[in-house]
């Protein structure tokens, strides 16, 4: 049996809080999802980036900007929504009809709030 003496440096990755904040989420708990997920977005990346990073980070932020649209929090949810747009301003075709439904979001939280996106 290991003992050791602390959390490993592994432990602290970002993405370590990735499956607990999707399970937490697929579970109906969306409000501790939400605190996991913003925290995982908060944390500095160990190894500079990553390609791994770069696969959940999009799916991050989309999920929060729902989150928070389904809690009526349209500014946290725009927030999130126009970061991943200028993230993926120049996607790959695959995953074009994503970005038209974030812009879609956008557009219609805009049009709801009065706000430009």
């Amino acid at each position: 049996m290991w003992i050791g003496r602390g959390p490993s440096r592994c432990s602290r990755k970002r993405s370590h809080s990735i499956p607990p904040s999707r399970a937490l989420d697929r579970a109906g708990r969306s409000d501790s999802a939400l605190v996991l997920y913003e925290k995982t977005l908060s944390m500095p990346s160990i190894s500079g980036g990553s390609f791994y990073e770069t696969a959940w980070y999009p799916q991050v932020l989309r999920r929060l900007g729902e989150l928070y649209e389904a809690k009526g929090q349209r500014d946290l949810a725009l927030g999130h929504y126009s970061t991943l747009m200028a993230l993926w301003r120049e996607a790959d075709p695959l995953l074009r009809p994503q970005v038209e439904a974030v812009k879609g979001r956008v557009a219609a939280l805009a049009n709801e709030t009065g706000v430009g996106p």
